[in-house]
């Protein structure tokens, strides 16, 4: 949210505090003065780069915990043969996820995937606008258990442009993005490792069938990148950050990065 004074002495902070896609525009677009804010908080340090040629500070968000340190190894070992699933709260995004993955079931028999519904849609609306989700395969199911307990579970989450893929990054699990057209919405479209691009059934089942046997060590080796590139995505809101910096001092100062 940010606020306009114009021709005032009134400093207009924005805060930005969800995802950021890589065509978005008008979050980039420099007006000048007096309508660009003097001040941009962020999430977390890593969408800081985003917002250039304005000054930036990152204080978090309040859904954000303390995650606690680094994976370890115990994670990565208690992982079962699960592919999570999370779509938008979109119909047309849930039944396309939805119908890839059913696609590609029966060939991947040796793992479980975990369809998993957004709060904004309910089960029995789904099931009356798409009949066809009563009947699955033995090994697709929907989940019914809470999310971090998928994150638990899962060694993979097949997503597009949810935010779930950057809290199950710091669980453990490989984002699979699911490119088939359209805009381009990944939200971890900076991340160079740890993530796979999907674009058809084929390159899913190798990548499943890779990672299936990949010991549990070289796994944790390979997310290192992806975790520090999530743990600060959204790090934990640093409330006596965020006071110091709407101190009017503050604002005047060029200390803020």
């Amino acid at each position: 949210m940010q606020s306009i004074n114009i021709g005032g002495s009134c400093k207009t902070i924005g805060y930005h505090h969800t995802l950021l896609f890589p065509e978005q525009h008008s979050i980039k677009r420099m007006l000048g003065k007096p309508y660009d804010p003097d001040l941009i908080f962020t999430a977390g340090k890593t969408t800081q780069p985003f917002f250039k040629g304005l000054p930036t500070a990152p204080i978090g968000i309040h859904r954000r915990e303390n995650q606690g340190g680094r994976l370890k190894q115990d994670v990565m070992e208690a992982k079962e043969n699960i592919c999570l699933v999370t779509p938008e709260g979109i119909f047309s995004e849930v039944e396309r996820m939805f119908d890839f993955v059913i696609r590609s079931a029966p060939h991947n028999k040796e793992i479980t995937f975990h369809l998993r519904l957004h709060p904004l849609i309910k089960m029995d609306t789904l099931i009356k606008k798409y009949p066809k989700y009563q009947n699955l395969d033995k090994n697709v199911r929907f989940s019914g258990i809470h999310i971090d307990e998928d994150f638990l579970k899962a060694k993979w989450v097949l997503y597009r442009g949810s935010s779930t893929a950057i809290y199950a990054v710091l669980k453990g699990v490989r984002p699979l993005y699911l490119n088939q057209g359209g805009p381009y919405i990944d939200p971890l479209f900076g991340l160079k490792s740890w993530k796979k691009e999907i674009k058809e059934i084929k390159s899913f089942n190798h990548i499943l069938a890779v990672d299936y046997s990949t010991a549990p060590s070289d796994r944790l080796n390979e997310i290192k990148e992806a975790y520090d590139y999530c743990d600060n995505y959204f790090i934990p809101l640093d409330r006596k950050s965020f006071l110091s910096h709407i101190n009017h001092k503050k604002l005047n100062s060029d200390g803020v990065n």
